[in-house]
């Protein structure tokens, strides 16, 4: 399983993205993959963008903080275009996601790339962009440098109205979760253990943070939680809570 931190905005990206690269050679690439080629119309079109550092010092991006409730801001701008090669507008949650709302936000810095390092978020393209209708749809992702704009490779998918054409929806990844026994002493500790593994053919970004009460780097927004013998959920403990 590949685990990337996914961070907040480069202010680099901008309001809009010119995916016509410049002459200067950037410090990094960006790379694109589209693991389904034949998605259904209305169902998950996931994207998954890298950033990688291909110079020989370190990067510091100047980032962005936007208030969202899905955390859904990029560093990587992305725009899909129509067979006739018209770009597909985006939805209310793309204008949120890559920063074309104004300025909502306000700079922070810095976010450090170390050399050959990589940086991977992945975008859900039916609910960035209004993909209602089947048809034949090319994607392409940029980085903005202070240098000029610097695109990724082009994807090609084919969006498919009748389910029974679309490739199947498969989970990315499954978690697991096993105990030390079955029986416990009241007030005695009750160690379990939570796995979560990539079942899909491709890397799956997994955003982590930092769990300052157990002191280490755990998956973000990986709950857990105790049901009682009628299926009533246990309440939490204040350290529970945090």
């Amino acid at each position: 399983m590949t685990v990337r931190l996914l961070g907040v905005l480069a202010a680099c990206v901008g309001a809009a993205f010119d995916l016509e690269a410049q002459a200067t050679k950037p410090a990094f690439t960006v790379t694109m993959d589209l693991p389904r080629a034949t998605p259904q119309v209305g169902k998950r079109i996931p994207l998954i963008v890298t950033l990688t550092n291909t110079s020989s010092r370190e990067i510091e991006f100047m980032s962005w903080a936007i208030p969202s409730p899905n955390e859904v801001v990029r560093w990587m701008g992305v725009a899909v275009y129509d067979a006739d090669g018209r770009r597909v507008l985006y939805t209310d949650y793309g204008i949120v996601a890559y920063a074309q709302a104004g300025s909502r936000g306000k700079p922070i810095c810095c976010s450090p790339l170390k050399p050959g390092g990589s940086y991977m978020e992945e975008s859900d393209l039916n609910i960035e962009f209004d993909l209602s209708r089947p048809g034949r749809y090319t994607a392409q992702a940029a980085r903005r440098d202070v240098n000029g704009s610097f695109p990724s490779n082009k994807v090609s998918f084919t969006l498919v109205a009748d389910e029974r054409e679309a490739e199947p929806v498969r989970p990315s990844f499954t978690i697991n979760i096993s105990g030390s026994g079955a029986s416990f002493a009241v007030g005695s500790p009750i160690m379990v253990t939570a796995a979560m593994t990539n079942v899909s053919g491709h890397n799956v970004p997994v955003r982590e943070q930092i769990n300052f009460r157990v002191g280490r780097v755990v998956p973000h927004n990986l709950a857990a939680q105790v049901l009682d013998s009628h299926g009533r959920q246990v309440p939490e403990t204040e350290y529970g809570k945090g």
